[in-house]
């Protein structure tokens, strides 16, 4: 006894798909509506959300990898004034942050090398970064201090002060102008009466 197959259903039937559907054969796209004033807003809001997520996700990551603490977004409402001011302020911060120790560390390096120091590398770690400070035509102030405390405190790392010359390698005997020295055998003469 053979046992007939089990029809096999139509796939569109039981998706409840119209079989007719999507065979558009014209090859013009759909013309273009703009999203409805509800649509857009919801989207702008799902698009700010997420990119808040996002920007916290960043600072977390940096975070747990040991970079830069997360500092908070600028606050000033919708005024662009306070804005641009909270912006400026904050990449003032970020200068202060990134650039203020480097430009020390080379003005300190500078300077110690100047001061006659040894290994200029060495003292530079000594060298207190709050301390400094720079003033508004670009000097550097504070710095002068540490030098001199640690010309105090580590004499050994610092070159002697030059001496002017003394002296040490100038004849001071009586010649007279234009004559030449006298050979060993003239002064031999000279000391017999010979000449």
């Amino acid at each position: 006894m053979t046992v007939p197959a089990p029809e096999a259903p139509d796939a569109d039937d039981d998706l409840g798909l119209d079989p007719t559907e999507g065979d558009d054969t014209s090859d013009e796209p759909a013309p273009y509506a703009p999203p409805s004033e509800e649509e857009w807003k919801r989207t702008q809001a799902a698009l700010a959300k997420a990119n808040s997520e996002a920007k916290q996700f960043r600072l977390q990551a940096r975070a747990k990898a040991g970079g830069d603490t997360p500092k908070p977004a600028p606050q000033g409402g919708d005024d662009p004034a306070a804005q641009e001011a909270a912006v400026a302020k904050l990449a003032e911060e970020r200068a202060d942050e990134v650039w203020k120790p480097r430009l020390v560390k080379y003005a300190a390096r500078a300077a110690l090398t100047a001061a006659g120091a040894r290994t200029p590398d060495r003292l530079v770690r000594l060298v207190d970064f709050d301390a400094i400070t720079f003033s508004e035509d670009g000097e550097v102030e504070g710095l002068e201090d540490q030098i001199d405390a640690f010309k105090a405190d580590y004499p050994e790392m610092f070159k002697p002060a030059r001496q002017a010359p003394g002296p040490r390698g100038v004849d001071a005997s009586p010649r007279q102008p234009g004559s030449k020295p006298l050979s060993a055998t003239e002064r031999q003469l000279s000391r017999l009466g010979l000449r």
